[in-house]
């Protein structure tokens, strides 16, 4: 049986995450488990209206990340 390292985990998820075009607007939750951290809530054609929609919508206390094709 072959168990995933917490980092291999992490990338896999960020993989996951990560769209082949556009780009998504995820949510990073540290208490949730390892493969359960990230959440989507957003996706935009353009990385400027994520990043505007990241300054609009979201708070100081939320960490959030902005993944598109080139995070891959």
């Amino acid at each position: 049986m072959n168990k995933d390292s917490y980092i291999d985990i992490i990338l896999k998820e960020k993989k996951e995450m990560t769209p082949k075009t556009g780009y998504n607007v995820v949510e990073f939750d540290d208490f949730a488990p390892p493969g359960e951290k990230l959440t989507c809530i957003n996706h935009f054609e353009t990385r400027v209206e994520a990043e505007k929609f990241v300054k609009e919508h979201t708070s100081e206390d939320m960490t959030v990340y902005v993944y598109g094709p080139e995070d891959k």
